[in-house]
C-alpha cells in the first residue's frame, strides 16, 4: 500500500517560485532555477518546491502534530533549487525548521526589495569570486578575481561556441591565463547553473550574456 503524502498542488507551487522571483531562497546559492529550453515552446525548470516539514511519516522534520491541510499549506512550503532541495533533507538537524523558515521569510524580502528596486540580483556564483580571503582570513575586494575567472570563462565560450566542447580545457585555461583546476570549477558552476550543458554540449548564449551585464553592474556598485 502507496504511504499518503500530503503534497502541494501545482498552484501551490507556482506561488512558493514567483515569491522568490524563481530565485533558490538558500542565502549561499540564489540561483536562477528557471529559463529556456531547446525546444522554444518549452521551459528549463531546475527548481523544487520543498516541504519544510515532511509531507509524510519517516520524511525529514516531518510533525506528526500537522493536519494534512498544514502539510500542504503554502506556509510549510519553501522554494529551492534541486541541489539545495536535497542537500536540506540530506541533513535534517543541520537545516532545521527554524532555519528554512528564516531562509524563506529572507529569500522574499530579498526578492521584494530586488523587484522594488532597492537591490540589485548579483547571483552567488559571481559574488563568490568578488571578495577573497587576506592572509588574515579578511575578506577584501578583488576587481581581478571577478574578471579573470568567470568573467573570462563565459566570454570565452560565448565566442566560441563551436569549437568550445572540441579543445581541452588544459588549452583554454593556458589561453585564459587561469588554473585549470579553476577552469573546472567554474564550468562545474556553469553547468549546475544552465550556462552550459557539458553532457549535451549546449551552451546558453542568452544567459552568459546576461552574465556579463551583471559582472559589470557588480563591478560598478563595488568600485
Amino acid at each position: 500500500m502507496t504511504k499518503k503524502r500530503d503534497d502541494f498542488t501545482k498552484r501551490t507551487k507556482d506561488k512558493l517560485k514567483d515569491r522568490v522571483n524563481g530565485l533558490c531562497s538558500s542565502p549561499n546559492c540564489r540561483t536562477l532555477t528557471t529559463g529556456p529550453h531547446t525546444d522554444k515552446a518549452e521551459r528549463t525548470n531546475n527548481g523544487n518546491a520543498a516541504h519544510i516539514t515532511a509531507a509524510s511519516e519517516k520524511g525529514p522534520r516531518f510533525n506528526p502534530n500537522l493536519t494534512s491541510e498544514q502539510r500542504k499549506h503554502i506556509s510549510n512550503g519553501i522554494w529551492l533549487c534541486v541541489s539545495c532541495s536535497n542537500i536540506i533533507d540530506a541533513d535534517a538537524n543541520r537545516f532545521s525548521v527554524k532555519l528554512l523558515h528564516k531562509w524563506k521569510e529572507e529569500a522574499e524580502k530579498y526578492a521584494q526589495d530586488v523587484l522594488d528596486g532597492k537591490v540589485k540580483h548579483i547571483p552567488a556564483m559571481v559574488l563568490n569570486d568578488i571578495y577573497t580571503k587576506d592572509k588574515n582570513g579578511q575578506n577584501f575586494y578583488s576587481r581581478n578575481n571577478l574578471t579573470d575567472t568567470k568573467g573570462k570563462v563565459a566570454k570565452y565560450i560565448y565566442d566560441h561556441e563551436v569549437d568550445f566542447f572540441l579543445t581541452k580545457n588544459t588549452v583554454i585555461a593556458e589561453i585564459l591565463n587561469i588554473l585549470p583546476e579553476t577552469l573546472q570549477r567554474v564550468l562545474k558552476y556553469f553547468n549546475r547553473d544552465g550556462l552550459i550543458n557539458m553532457e549535451k554540449r549546449i551552451i546558453n548564449k542568452v544567459a552568459l550574456k546576461s552574465l556579463f551585464k551583471e559582472l559589470d553592474d557588480c563591478i560598478k556598485l563595488i568600485g
